[in-house]
């Protein structure tokens, strides 16, 4: 029993027997090989296998009946009599058809002649109106452009005023005209005393005289930039029940730079009813 192989164009099937062939529904054209031949073949050139593919018949033609071919032969035989000539009536009228389609192409050359006349007017009306509105849209987007560059204009301008204000110069000036204005922030007096100015001392024929009460400390300057002069120190002086008694202004004529300190004194001569009750404070100074 022979053994068939068959190819599908990509790849090689078998080995099939012939009844197997008929599962597989190869066609006249299948390509096809089996011990023996030298060379692939296609099924319809092996006779064995003819049987596995029906002849079709022929597409059918319908044939004419009796009757039409009867009929077709007696108006072949019939002879057709000549026409008639025409009456003056006939011709009017066929006139009258003639005018009434000249006519009628007269009047749809008119229409077509008016409706471009129209359709152009209506497209010229659109073209301006078109134009009207591009020429608005246009003007609208430069108004927008214009607006969007003094927006950006003002933004550079506030941008530019915000980094000199926040540059080292700008905020080094600013912070020494704020410590300029107010001195009594940034100087304090520190380490205050107050002793007695004993002018001369008690021997056998004098007793211990005294003139007034020195006062000496500090004054200390915690501003960053500021420097100032001429500064001016209050004493008040208080009962032992924080009664305000008087004070006593004096000014130190000094430069005070920032971050330093400088030693002050001042003879004072506190009131009566004094009893060491006072404070010591600045009261003002000139910036330099």
């Amino acid at each position: 029993m022979k053994h068939y192989f068959i190819h599908d164009g990509k790849n090689q099937l078998g080995p099939f027997e012939k009844l197997e062939l008929i599962e597989k529904l190869i066609k006249p054209e299948t390509p096809i090989w089996h011990e023996g031949l030298t060379d692939w073949t296609t099924a319809d050139k092996l006779p064995e296998l003819s049987d596995l593919f029906v002849v079709k018949p022929p597409p059918f033609k319908k044939l004419e009946s009796t009757e039409e071919i009867d009929k077709t032969e007696k108006d072949k035989n019939t002879t057709t009599p000549p026409k008639l000539p025409e009456t003056e009536e006939a011709k009017k009228s066929e006139t009258n058809k003639k005018f009434k389609l000249g006519l009628f192409h007269y009047l749809a050359i008119i229409g077509i002649i008016i409706f471009v006349i129209i359709s152009y007017t209506i497209y010229d009306k659109s073209k301006d109106e078109v134009a009207t509105v591009n020429e608005t849209l246009s003007a609208t987007q430069r108004n927008l452009e214009k607006e969007k560059e003094e927006l950006r204009k003002a933004e550079d301008e506030k941008q530019r005023v915000l980094n000199e204000q926040n540059s080292p110069d700008k905020l080094r000036e600013n912070l020494i005209a704020k410590e300029r204005e107010s001195p009594n922030e940034y100087l304090k007096t520190i380490n205050e005393t107050m002793q007695e100015n004993i002018t001369r001392q008690p021997d056998l024929f004098h007793h211990t005289e005294r003139d007034g009460y020195w006062v000496r400390g500090y004054i200390r300057n915690t501003a960053t930039l500021a420097t100032f002069k001429d500064i001016v120190i209050i004493i008040k002086y208080s009962t032992e029940t924080n009664t305000h008694i008087s004070d006593d202004v004096f000014t130190i004529s000094k430069y005070l730079r920032p971050q330093t300190s400088i030693p002050f004194e001042h003879l004072c001569h506190p009131p009566q009813g004094f009893v060491n009750n006072w404070t010591c404070e600045v009261k003002d100074a000139t910036p330099n």
